[in-house]
């Protein structure tokens, strides 16, 4: 029975960088009988079309992607892992030919959730971190980050099997995750140059963002996108005064803060169903800390002033 490999992320670990290379060796994949659908890519690398038509229940589009595809394969989009499960019963109507097996990257909560909030500030929303971390906090059975099992246990109601990695250990050995899931998983050799593709950027930066994305939509009742985030990285990388000044204010205003040692962190680790299951399993003691923003920042007459500058020189 031909196999169906779907790699569901989650956001935030390395999703991008996989997609990346597995579409620069999709020659190998084919080689190996498996093949890298082109149909339903974008944007950049990933099949986040493909999510796009499961949930619009477009079964045309989904038919066709499968009808040209030879052999095994093998999809990947992290945002397989928002779908719910009616969305996804649906995607398994239409792939009863293929036997299901899911790969999933189990990330630290702690250092996953400080790498949401960035990411949500980049893609244009204006929560701070402490709204932020209360929006999983407060409901953390509902939350997609604290509660992962729950990912993976929708998902694993249609597999025949589920393959997860350890992704901290990895970085920790110094594995390469493309590398290891294609040898694990796939069965495929290939060489990567190991690189980053979505980087993270400085949580003073991810503050002044944040601010410029709630003023924009307070003024214009529309949501900004990554429209401030690339205006303000290309004035920032002109070393504009206004951006220098800002950043110098909201970073030495942040504080320093572990969240490994909070408890509902701690209790959502503890009960991960899959830890005995992944790959490069290990237990690691290191204590993460981050230097997160000051809520308050944005109220100072003197951040406010520099914010305005900035908002002028953006031209948006």
């Amino acid at each position: 029975m031909k196999k169906l490999f779907i790699h569901i992320g989650p956001h935030k670990t390395g999703s991008t960088y996989i997609q990346k290379n597995v579409l620069e060796n999709r020659n190998e994949f084919s080689e190996n009988g498996i093949t890298y659908p082109e149909q339903l890519i974008g944007p950049q690398w990933g099949h986040h079309k493909l999510v796009e038509s499961i949930r619009a229940k477009e079964a045309r589009d989904i038919i066709e992607l499968f009808a040209t595809a030879e052999g095994h394969v093998f999809l990947s989009s992290e945002n397989f892992e928002d779908l719910a499960e009616g969305e996804i019963e649906f995607f398994s109507s239409l792939i009863a030919d293929y036997s299901v097996e899911i790969i999933f990257f189990k990330r630290s909560y702690s250092k996953l959730l400080v790498s949401a909030w960035q990411e949500s500030v980049k893609q244009g929303e204006s929560k701070n971190w402490s709204e932020f971390f209360l929006t999983h906090a407060l409901k953390p059975f509902r939350s997609q980050i604290l509660n992962s099992s729950a990912v993976i246990e929708k998902w694993e109601a249609i597999a025949d099997k589920v393959h997860v990695f350890d992704y901290e250990a990895m970085l920790h050995q110094g594995v390469d995750i493309v590398t290891a899931m294609c040898e694990k998983v796939l069965g495929v050799d290939i060489s990567v140059i190991p690189a980053a593709v979505n980087k993270s950027m400085h949580l003073a930066d991810i503050e002044l963002i944040r601010i410029l994305n709630n003023r924009y939509q307070t003024k214009t009742g529309k949501h900004p996108r990554t429209s401030i985030r690339d205006a303000y990285l290309k004035l920032k990388a002109e070393k504009d005064d206004s951006i220098v000044s800002a950043f110098s204010l909201v970073e030495k205003s942040s504080n320093v803060h572990s969240l490994d040692d909070s408890w509902i962190i701690s209790f959502f680790e503890k009960r991960f169903a899959y830890k005995a299951k992944m790959y490069f399993q290990q237990d690691i003691t290191d204590v993460s800390f981050y230097s997160l923003p000051d809520n308050n920042i944005c109220l100072r007459n003197e951040l406010v002033e520099k914010v305005k500058d900035i908002e002028k020189k953006l031209c948006l």
